[in-house]
């Protein structure tokens, strides 16, 4: 899996935005973003972030470390 988790904050309207990494490129997701090589973000949770090879419906799990689970 090459996407790691990056940061998250929360816009001035009060929507949270989670942010991935991918090499040099960091994209913001959210439930139903697709991303390249042909994933798609599942779900977003307090603890991870599951996205979805789509070709094959494998999914894998980004950790979102304990320090950024308080920021919902």
């Amino acid at each position: 899996m090459t996407y790691r988790y990056l940061g998250q904050l929360i816009d001035p309207d009060g929507k949270r935005l989670v942010l991935v990494t991918k090499g040099d490129k960091d994209v913001t997701v959210s439930r139903g973003s697709l991303l390249d090589d042909g994933f798609s973000v599942a779900d977003i949770r307090k603890s991870h972030i599951t996205i979805v090879h789509v070709a094959t419906s494998t999914p894998f799990e980004i950790r979102i470390p304990e320090s950024d689970e308080a920021i919902r």
